[in-house]
């Protein structure tokens, strides 16, 4: 009871300082989903303090939900990272089944009422979420800007390392719920409570105060894209371009065997398409010329 006591209020504490000095300055994908998982962590502990009372039959089935939650919100976290879109619905549906789960397990008198179903839910949000940022992680550090994201780069291996701890743990938590019970000795010995509270306290007050160079550093990539780009076609814009062209010409290094190729296309007759169908017409040609251009080069190449 302690433990949890100290989980909640570690995660209250940790919230209040990454939304305010993360999240609401740089309002990127990764700080939200993660200040919403150290929401539903201090949740899920404030619920399981009413065990033992007469409003355990709600908050049991809550703090399942809350638990749920978080552990989603920690893998949509990891997956915005990259520009992959979030699929909300898992969200929804991965509390909703935790939530019926502890509702048929009697939450009145059984505290450990529907987490066979939790423990497998936070098992594959954190595994997913491992892999996610080890993936991350590896396509950061050989990127070109590496150099630059260097705090970045070490804050994404402790928090690889932080769901890796947190995924194995938990498959090991239903691995033994499942066959040994949670009333077995080598169960609470190995991952009780107590083990678990621990854990996930340092695993939260771990990632959090090295997750903040990754919040930053997705703002900043944000930035940095928004201004090396046109905002109607996405192709760079000319100091982007000459910036990466001197880049491929020193990377040649002058060797014969080594070549770089310089291609200047324009499209023809391109006034008279603004003039008779309006500039519309032509956004909508620069775009397409812009698609054609990019379907035409490898990914290595740029336009």
């Amino acid at each position: 009871m302690t433990l949890r006591f100290v989980v909640g209020l570690v995660s209250l504490t940790v919230l209040a300082l990454f939304y305010l000095a993360v999240f609401r300055p740089t309002r990127s994908a990764f700080s939200g989903w993660w200040s919403l998982a150290l929401l539903c962590a201090s949740a899920s502990s404030a619920f399981l303090l009413a065990d033992g009372t007469p409003f355990q039959v709600v908050s049991n089935p809550a703090s399942t939900a809350a638990s749920a939650a978080g552990a989603m919100c920690v893998y949509f976290a990891a997956r915005s990272l990259r520009p992959k879109g979030n699929s909300v619905w898992l969200l929804i549906v991965a509390t909703l089944v935790c939530v019926v789960g502890a509702a048929f397990d009697e939450p009145a008198t059984n505290d450990w009422a529907g987490n066979g179903l939790l423990f497998a839910v936070m098992a594959a949000a954190f595994t997913a979420g491992a892999v996610e940022v080890w993936g991350t992680w590896s396509i950061r550090r050989n990127s070109p800007d590496a150099r630059d994201s260097g705090e970045a780069i070490t804050a994404l291996v402790v928090s690889a390392l932080a769901a890796t701890l947190l995924a194995t743990m938990y498959i090991l938590r239903l691995t033994l719920y499942v066959t040994l019970g949670h009333e077995h000795p080598t169960f609470t010995q190995i991952v009780g409570s107590p083990t678990a509270a621990l854990t996930l306290l340092i695993c939260l007050v771990a990632v959090t105060f090295s997750v903040s160079g990754i919040g930053w550093d997705q703002r900043t990539r944000e930035l940095r894209y928004q201004v090396a780009r046109d905002d109607l076609t996405g192709l760079l814009g000319r100091a982007a371009f000459v910036a990466r062209a001197d880049e491929a010409i020193a990377a040649s290094g002058g060797r014969r065997e080594s070549q770089t190729w310089l291609v200047i296309a324009d499209v023809d007759n391109f006034k008279p398409v603004n003039d008779e169908f309006g500039h519309q017409a032509g956004d909508r040609t620069l775009q397409a010329f812009a698609d054609a251009a990019r379907g035409a080069m490898r990914t290595a190449d740029t336009v």
